[in-house]
């Protein structure tokens, strides 16, 4: 039987953190009460679905290849059209793949796709999620994510707070998805 993530809402921010060192702000947040969940590398491959007829901005399938020192895993995503400006929030649906085959899939039938990759160290405390990310072509970042929070302000309130305690307060925050950030410097190139 495959299981399929029920139909949630998830609210992020980001960060860059360039010209940070990464291991340094792993340090603050474990000092800060985070705990350390794991390390991970996933590739992402984002399905341009604008050739569709029914296509709706902001909306996004993702397949996405995760590589932990107990296996690999593939998963594929819908991602709604986001709902607020001050965060990140939109719906998600995730379904687990047995391989990556069905991206092969899709690009037969004519779909490009946009990779983005990153190497992302997770850390948790409470019901907030914060991620270390190193993005190709883009560098150091972190994301803060709750699921299903009562509101956004309820995130905002979390990551100033974490900001705060790291020393980081004044960065600005980061709205854009990394496949949006990716776009954009490759635009720029």
């Amino acid at each position: 039987m495959v299981r399929t993530r029920v139909s949630s809402r998830e609210f992020e921010v980001k960060v860059s953190l360039e010209g940070l060192d990464l291991g340094r702000v792993a340090e603050l947040l474990e000092r800060a009460g985070f705990r350390y969940v794991g390390e991970v590398y996933e590739e992402d491959h984002y399905v341009d679905l604008r050739s569709c007829s029914n296509y709706r901005y902001g909306t996004v399938l993702r397949f996405r290849r995760s590589e932990t020192p107990s296996g690999t895993e593939f998963k594929l995503t819908y991602k709604g059209v986001v709902e607020s400006t001050k965060v990140k929030a939109r719906e998600e649906v995730e379904v687990p793949l047995p391989d990556g085959r069905l991206l092969e899939v899709f690009r037969k039938l004519g779909f490009q796709t946009i990779r983005v990759a990153k190497r992302r160290r997770v850390y948790a405390r409470g019901e907030l999620k914060v991620f270390l990310d190193l993005v190709e072509g883009l560098g150091p970042f972190a994301e803060f994510e709750m699921v299903n929070p009562e509101s956004e302000e309820t995130l905002l309130r979390e990551v100033r707070a974490v900001l705060r305690d790291l020393g980081l307060e004044g960065r600005p925050l980061i709205v854009g998805s990394y496949l949006e950030l990716v776009l954009g410097a490759s635009s720029h190139s």
